[in-house]
């Protein structure tokens, strides 16, 4: 598929999209009753993440980061910014100071809700906190704000489901690599509430005028962590000449990083080369799916589906930087394929079933 640039004009209309607000400035967006959402005390964990290797409750998955971005509506730039992020990743020398909004609601650090009639906080293990204003005023205004790694949050008791406003976000890669590399224009709204006694649901839709074709909708489900109370920790692995020196002043702008764009093959091109291979030499195994108008590659061993950008019917490159070049056989089918990783080393290929 190709991934076509918003025209100009289309941001203005990205942002009529925007979900309305609960309730106007000045309403009474309290709790009614907060004894009400007992229910919503102790500690929480993000259901389908891994938290076995922190030591902390013992739970075990694999690690399904949602709002990491592989499956959001990126256009042109935002899928350049993307793949920027993926192989800076992929060097190993990443370091993070937390996680910021909205990564902390999708990580496997911990976290409880502290609720009064004016304002829930959520709080993860790492000490991080979300303000969430509930007495009806508004976000700062526009000459006093400015964007954070946390954002700006005012919301709105509709029964028992809390209605969260989110602006002012910043995408910060000094604090933290692994989260969507969206503009300080995106706009979150959330859903939480409680839909079983130890299930609780959290859907996000976030709208961004200058990277995301249209709203980007996910769904979270947190479930009880295990945890009899929240231990707070620190977590900033860098060390502290990097944290002194990661300011304001000294960081640089982020610039994503130019993909193929302009081809559109057909499902029929993309089904002939969707399918099981074998690493030459290894037991290794990559799949390629097509996933809708797009190719899809899963690396051996990994629960990750990695966007592919079509450079020709059977000539490829991956978001994280790989190079992919399917092979045919004398009768025209789709043998095998070769390559280079992301890191560059050379790779071959043999197709074991479509």
């Amino acid at each position: 598929m190709s991934v076509r640039l918003v025209p100009f004009g289309a941001g203005a209309a990205l942002l009529a999209l925007q979900p309305a607000f609960a309730a106007s400035e000045g309403a009474s967006c309290k709790a009614k009753d907060p004894a009400a959402f007992e229910a919503w005390q102790g500690v929480w964990a993000v259901e389908g993440i891994d938290a076995a290797d922190q030591g902390l409750s013992g739970r075990s998955g694999q690690a399904d980061y949602k709002l990491i971005g592989l499956n959001a509506p990126w256009n042109d730039e935002g899928w350049g910014r993307m793949a920027a992020v993926l192989r800076e990743a992929s060097k190993g020398n990443i370091k993070q100071g937390g996680w910021g909004f909205p990564m902390m609601m999708d990580s496997f650090s911990e976290f409880t809700f502290v609720i009064s009639p004016s304002q829930t906080a959520i709080i993860n293990q790492y000490r991080e906190v979300r303000s969430i204003y509930t007495d009806g005023r508004g976000h700062v205004p526009e000459e006093d704000a400015w964007a954070t790694n946390w954002g700006d949050s005012t919301g709105c008791w509709e029964g028992d489901t809390l209605v969260v406003d989110t602006v002012s976000v910043r995408f910060d890669p000094a604090f933290n690599y692994a989260a969507p590399p969206l503009s300080e224009q995106a706009h979150f709204v959330e859903r939480i509430r409680m839909v079983a006694p130890d299930r609780m649901e959290d859907v996000m839709t976030i709208t961004d005028p200058l990277y995301l074709e249209k709203p980007w909708t996910v769904s979270l489900t947190f479930i009880p962590a295990g945890l009899d109370r929240l231990t707070l920790d620190a977590y900033d692995d860098r060390n502290d000449t990097e944290a002194q020196t990661i300011t304001s002043s000294t960081r640089t702008e982020f610039t994503g990083v130019p993909l193929p764009s302009g081809i559109t093959l057909s499902h029929t091109q993309l089904d002939a080369v969707a399918g099981t291979y074998t690493l030459d030499g290894t037991p290794l195994e990559v799949v390629f799916e097509r996933h809708d108008e797009r190719l899809y590659l899963k690396p051996p061993g990994a629960d990750v589906w990695i966007p592919m950008f079509a450079k020709g019917p059977q000539n490829f490159v991956s978001l994280d930087g790989g190079d992919v070049n399917f092979t045919l056989d004398a009768n025209g089918k789709v043998a095998g394929f070769t390559g280079k990783s992301p890191t560059g080393e050379p790779t071959t290929a043999t197709r074991k079933a479509p």
